[in-house]
């Protein structure tokens, strides 16, 4: 009889911590903004039923490799609105700034919240270089790699986005991916970059030398490297190349990089004086 009744005893516990409490995602440690969640930073726990978080995340694959927005600390659940695809909120060194676009400028409208763009400037006329391989003209220069969106608004304030087809479902993911790009919600007007003093600097004076222009990257790779001014773009600006006013030969010290230049001809020929008749006037890319 005892054993019996201490058996009832155990099975009784057993069902109401069954029935009581569940397993919880929380994290190892202190999770800080900014940072990517990885698998060693995550636990099982279990907790209350009745202690549980109502928009907590329980599936710990759907917080791996997600960027934590606000701190979250080592005895809390994951709320889903605490994390979010990386690429979404500055870091210490970083801050959120904002400039007018167009659909031309964000490749066709096909730049999305969370991408990695390439900067650059097309000038309104070559600007003619000297370098210790020759002479070349330029019309256009990378000043920005890397360069992350946080945010492409409309005039009315809406998140531009893809409007996704039932076709997507017998489509491979990059053939999804590629045909979602072709279907936006709107118009871009403004774009919200994540960027450090260097790259909004870049920015900055890029945009007053001349019209800048975005480049997509491959879509299915990305490092989550951090944006990084060109080394072209360091040169020229010393060289004042992004004034207006700078209309003559520009030497430089150093060779500039032919990925981060276009329209340019780096054979060591005479480019024309812009003060000599026959001079190039406009932006044609040379090959």
């Amino acid at each position: 009889m005892a054993i019996s009744v201490v058996g009832n005893l155990y099975f009784s516990k057993l069902t109401e911590v069954k029935f009581t409490s569940t397993v919880a995602i929380k994290p190892t440690r202190l999770l800080k903004t900014g940072e990517i969640i990885e698998a060693s930073m995550l636990r099982q726990v279990s907790i209350p039923e009745s202690s549980r978080a109502k928009d907590a995340i329980i599936n710990s694959n759907e917080l791996i490799g997600k960027e934590v927005l606000v701190p979250v600390g080592e005895n809390e659940e994951i709320a889903s609105w605490k994390v979010a695809k990386p690429g979404y909120v500055p870091k210490e060194d970083e801050r959120y700034y904002s400039f007018k676009t167009d659909v031309t400028t964000n490749v066709n409208n096909m730049v999305r919240r969370g991408d990695s763009v390439d900067v650059w400037v097309e000038f309104d006329t070559p600007k003619f270089i000297r370098t210790p391989s020759g002479q070349l003209s330029i019309g256009a220069v990378k000043i920005i790699e890397g360069l992350r969106v946080s945010s492409i608004k409309t005039g009315e304030g809406v998140e531009v986005g893809d409007v996704n087809s039932m076709e997507n479902f017998v489509q491979s993911d990059s053939v999804q991916l590629a045909n979602d790009r072709t279907r936006p919600n709107g118009k871009p007007e403004t774009n919200t970059y994540i960027m450090k003093d260097d790259t909004y600097a870049a920015y900055a004076l890029g945009a007053i030398g001349g019209k800048v222009k975005l480049a997509l990257p491959n879509l299915n790779s990305r490092d989550g490297t951090s944006a990084k001014v060109t080394d072209s773009f360091l040169e020229l600006q010393r060289a004042d190349a992004f004034s207006k006013q700078n209309k003559g030969e520009i030497t430089l010290k150093i060779d500039l990089k032919d990925s981060e230049v276009k329209g340019s001809d780096s054979s060591a020929q005479q480019v024309p004086s812009v003060n000599q008749p026959g001079a190039p006037t406009s932006t044609e890319v040379r090959k």
